[in-house]
């Protein structure tokens, strides 16, 4: 038997052998309940099926009938749960990542009470100086550094063109993350040394404003476009390049100051 033709006939006999009473006062739930308690469960599930059946035709293998049988009980449950019986949670880990999602909703400034993203009003803040500071890495191959240092890549100087791209990214943040303010920068500084003792390209891009909000995301996307930019120049030489450690290291001037360790 197919999967599909397994998964129907499963799924037919289930509700088939529901007692009448069980559709009685049949209660309305929206369809965000249904769909969060349906990522909820399906947490622990299979994610796909066996793409290979054993033996030619259409024949299923073990691994695909288990998984079917898996789908099926998802979709009763699902089915009871709409019917106004209570879906049990499988595990105290679902438990868990139900009240995990709840107060990480509850304190996202970018989400609403409704679930749906929104812009943060920061009409009523006051204007102050604002500055952060982030870093990141470009870890560089031994060829590739040396030829970095030596100014020898075919495409040019690979330090300046970097440090323009990453300046000029700064300004277009709000381009490119949707929920990001339009802010007026007073000042984007933003360097590139070389380490030989990991063959790597430190970034550093430190960013101000005087305004109504942070400019933490201009510092940051100006680091990983900078480095997005020393990968694009130094990919015709190696591709085991590795992008990392791109973070905030401070920011000062609003609610709250932040320094990392």
């Amino acid at each position: 038997m197919s999967q599909k033709l397994y998964l129907r006939s499963s799924c037919n006999k289930s509700l088939t052998n529901r007692p009448m009473h069980c559709y009685v006062n049949v209660p309305s739930i929206s369809c965000s309940s249904l769909l969060m308690s349906s990522m909820l469960s399906s947490l622990s599930l299979p994610r796909c099926f066996s793409s290979h059946s054993g033996g030619g035709g259409d024949g299923d293998d073990a691994t695909d009938l288990d998984a079917a049988a898996n789908y099926c009980q998802l979709y009763e449950r699902l089915v009871t749960q709409s019917l106004g019986t209570p879906l049990p949670m499988s595990s105290d880990n679902s438990s868990s990542q139900t009240r995990s999602l709840t107060t990480r909703n509850s304190t996202l400034s970018h989400v609403g009470d409704s679930g749906m993203v929104k812009m943060v009003d920061v009409g009523s803040k006051s204007a102050t100086s604002r500055v952060a500071v982030a870093a990141g890495r470009v870890k560089l191959g031994r060829t590739a550094f040396q030829l970095v240092a030596e100014n020898r890549l075919k495409k040019g100087n690979v330090l300046t063109t970097a440090q323009l791209a990453g300046i000029m990214a700064a300004k277009q943040t709000t381009q490119l993350i949707p929920l990001c303010h339009n802010i007026v920068l007073t000042s984007v500084d933003l360097t590139l040394t070389l380490d030989s003792a990991s063959l790597s390209v430190m970034i550093e891009c430190t960013a101000r404003s005087c305004g109504q909000t942070g400019v933490e995301m201009e510092a940051l996307t100006g680091v990983s476009v900078a480095a997005l930019t020393v990968y694009d120049m130094c990919k015709s030489v190696s591709h085991d390049i590795i992008i990392s450690d791109i973070q905030l290291l401070s920011k000062t001037g609003g609610k709250s100051d932040f320094h990392r360790q």
